[in-house]
């Protein structure tokens, strides 16, 4: 029996590798997660500590309790952490120490902010990113500051230790040396439990955007092309933008949805458009031909943008003129989160890397 331990939750990215990776049997899998912070998300046997207080007392309370609940996690083969900020970077190495004592292989998810990706950033490896939008991040790894040098050297420390770094995304392996990482292993979700409804527009095409982490998603492009698309097509678009509404409310606002338009910051799409993709509603969001390369694809049926209006506005166009071809498109969508992103499917890719690393 293969003991896992997967340390961390990123968007449900953990929780759906477990599902996986219980069905493949023969593994035992214990997640130890917060629920990825205020999203909540469910599946973790076992609570990690959390603390959002500025108080010293409660973060050294909080510092002391994490540690302890490290000491808990001993004798597993594998230990995969989601990203270095799932563990305090105050004590970071010494996390990271105890975990390479008490267990066997330790693997790091690379899927979201951390100093690799934000050197690649500086390093102009980017035609453009998430951080034109958010400038500020981009200091908080300074090593002219001691809370830099802090969080870069624990990072780098991890880096070192970790048997492989494996990144969910093109744009997240290359701040890392070749020798450091594995092949791209695309995020999981769990296809069968999402039902496929046939994409059929009514009078109008509707189109969504949802509003969280705006700048993040880079809204104010996709906003400002679909009020022009608005406003050239009244009669044949609706358009919803909006994000501020109870969950049901947001389910039956994606059930009669045709067209999901998610971001357009990145090089690659996250868990939300694989989800939508399943549900066989047509997704914009970025898709470059590198993030497809390193999937081992040629295309997608992802309709590709970038923070350029008059780029996203002309997709959108595309789809009102070529509205016949939404269904199709729709069942395209389905067939490559079956075929590319399918929870069984990566959970032996993750497994093949953890025994050959």
């Amino acid at each position: 029996m293969y003991k896992v331990l997967l340390l961390g939750e990123f968007s449900s990215l953990h929780n759906y590798l477990k599902q996986g990776l219980l069905a493949c049997g023969d593994v035992e899998v214990t997640l130890a997660s917060n629920g990825d912070g205020y999203k909540r998300i469910g599946g973790a046997d076992m609570p990690l500590p959390e603390c959002s207080s500025k108080s010293l007392f409660r973060r050294l309370l909080y510092y002391y309790n994490y540690l302890k609940a490290i000491n808990k996690l001993k004798g597993f083969d594998i230990v995969q952490i989601i990203n270095p900020s799932v563990i305090p970077y105050i004590i970071g190495k010494r996390v990271v120490q105890k975990l390479k004592n008490n267990n066997s292989k330790i693997f790091l998810v690379s899927g979201g902010i951390d100093y690799a990706l934000v050197k690649a950033y500086l390093e102009g490896k980017f035609d453009y990113y998430v951080f034109d939008a958010m400038p500020e991040v981009v200091p908080s790894y300074s090593t002219k500051s001691f809370i830099g040098r802090l969080r870069v050297g624990y990072e780098n420390y991890l880096t070192a230790t970790v048997d492989k770094v494996i990144p969910i995304l093109y744009e997240y392996s290359i701040g890392y040396k070749t020798e450091a990482i594995s092949s791209v292993v695309p995020v999981p979700i769990n296809v069968t439990k999402l039902e496929y409804s046939e994409n059929i527009p009514g009078d109008k095409i509707v189109f969504f955007h949802g509003l969280n982490d705006e700048r993040k998603k880079g809204t104010k492009y996709i906003k400002e092309a679909l009020e022009r698309l608005k406003r050239n097509y009244p009669e044949d678009v609706e358009v919803i933008i909006d994000g501020k509404m109870p969950f049901d409310e947001y389910v039956k606002v994606l059930s009669r949805t045709n067209i999901v338009i998610d971001q357009c910051m990145c090089y690659g799409y996250g868990i939300n458009a694989c989800i939508s993709m399943a549900q066989g509603k047509v997704v914009m969001a970025s898709a470059r031909p590198e993030t497809l390369q390193a999937f081992g694809v040629e295309s997608s049926p992802i309709i590709h943008i970038k923070p350029d209006v008059d780029y996203i506005y002309e997709k959108l166009e595309r789809i009102v003129i070529n509205r016949a071809m939404i269904p199709e498109w729709g069942r395209l969508s389905r067939k490559y989160v079956e075929d590319i992103h399918d929870m069984n499917r990566i959970a032996d890719m993750y497994m093949h890397i953890w025994k050959n690393s």
